[in-house]
């Protein structure tokens, strides 16, 4: 009842499309991955060390943030991990490095291949920005007025990379793997 299905046989079809679409999208995901990847291997792409640790510094409060709030902190969950607190700040500042690499490939691709945004796009990208973050229609206004310039940025690097990766799949040659 809870999940609004009328039977079992329904509840079946439902969580077959849930999992055939969560597999789809990690194909998709893993594609675009190895597309951003191949790139970046053969690209020249050059950020300041400040940049990306800006980025790592502040994923490590946001997640130190929510930890708290959790009654938790980054200690306790990099020893959960099996980490020492210092192997976690460095595999987030890995991980920040290549994602500011990418952001900057992306935003590079996009302006060398004069693509735009419209405002459906915008607003597609918007509405996703809206639904991960749970805020309902009513409050969206409030939530908007409070995040406006952090969400402006989040839709419009949504919106150009969701450009690039369509037009990095559209351009690449992706092939199965070899079963076996």
């Amino acid at each position: 009842q809870d999940l609004k299905v009328e039977n079992v046989d329904e509840l079946k079809v439902r969580m077959k499309e849930s999992i055939v679409n969560a597999k789809t999208q990690m194909a998709d995901d893993m594609i675009s991955e190895r597309l951003l990847d191949a790139l970046l291997a053969k690209s020249r792409v050059v950020v300041a060390e400040t940049t990306w640790e800006g980025v790592a510094n502040r994923r490590l409060a946001e997640m130190d943030n929510e930890l708290r709030s959790q009654n938790s902190d980054l200690r306790t969950y990099a020893a959960g991990q099996k980490l020492t607190l210092e192997e976690l700040a460095d595999l987030v500042r890995a991980e920040a490095k290549v994602h500011v690499e990418r952001a900057v490939m992306i935003e590079r691709i996009f302006r060398e291949e004069k693509m735009e945004i419209t405002d459906e796009d915008a607003n597609a990208h918007l509405m996703d920005v809206l639904i991960q973050n749970q805020v309902r229609q009513e409050d969206a206004p409030r939530f908007l007025k409070e995040y406006g310039g952090a969400i402006r940025e989040e839709v419009i690097y949504r919106a150009m990379n969701a450009k690039v990766i369509g037009f990095l799949k559209s351009e690449a040659k992706i092939t199965e793997p070899a079963k076996g």
